[in-house]
């Protein structure tokens, strides 16, 4: 009976164990922390429910089948903070023009934050820190791109990629002027609008965290890419912190 017991132990614990095995905690701490992204950011059930996701626990495919798989699980588990919030969409562009150039006013980056913020989220929900992984189906859609350009901005430059991101930092900074804000800049973007997402960033005082290469399968991370997100970005924390 006892060993029965020791066995059952073992296969529950086992992959707690190998999933923690090489992860150090991190000396930092980013507290509350909301999540902006598309389908790189998604698992099943810690999204808004409506909300279209990529991985699931039937991801087996890619290996992503538990939260604490993804980027971000690894990420909060490593600094000891806690998810205040995961709005991320799959498919979903930062500004409203969609694939196919379809209107996304209400499902882009820029769309949802601009809804949180009218239904009163932040003045009723603490955020220490929001991290927003996108741009990538931007540039998969080839949406336009606008120039940059900081005034006199209207409702229609949000139908442009870089008019939008500078749209989404500002309100952000508004809204959260306390909160450490942190953009993860992607790998396959092309230079040009690596070069001026860099700019927006700069300009805006946002902290931007370029990744490498990290390994995919059919253009998504897999459970070894989600590891080596989460240390990348951990990197970036602990350097930072130093």
């Amino acid at each position: 009976m006892k060993r029965r017991l020791l066995a059952v132990l073992c296969f529950l614990l086992c992959p707690l164990l190998l999933l923690s095995c090489g992860q150090k905690k991190s000396a930092v701490s980013l507290g509350n922390v909301m999540i902006l992204g598309d389908s790189y950011s998604t698992f099943q059930g810690s999204i808004p429910e409506e909300y279209p996701f990529y991985y699931s626990k039937k991801s087996k495919a890619v290996g992503v089948t538990r939260p604490q798989y993804t980027w971000w699980g690894q990420v909060l588990r490593r600094t000891d903070s806690s998810l205040a919030l995961n709005c991320s969409y799959s498919g979903s562009t930062v500004c409203h023009t969609g694939y196919s150039g379809s209107d996304a006013a209400e499902t882009s980056f820029l769309g949802r934050f601009q809804a949180l913020r009218a239904q009163g989220y932040f003045e009723n929900t603490e955020i220490d820190t929001l991290i927003v992984y996108g741009g990538l189906n931007d540039f998969w859609a080839s949406s336009p791109r606008g120039e940059v350009r900081y005034e006199n901005l209207t409702a229609d430059d949000a139908y442009c990629v870089y008019p939008a991101f500078i749209m989404l930092f500002t309100a952000a900074k508004e809204v959260l002027p306390e909160a450490r804000i942190l953009f993860i800049l992607e790998e396959y973007l092309d230079e040009d609008m690596k070069n001026s997402l860099r700019e927006i960033f700069a300009h805006l005082d946002v902290e931007i965290i370029e990744l490498g290469t990290v390994s995919k399968q059919s253009g998504h991370p897999d459970k070894k890419g989600m590891k080596e997100t989460a240390d990348q970005i951990l990197d970036y924390l602990n350097e930072q912190h130093q």
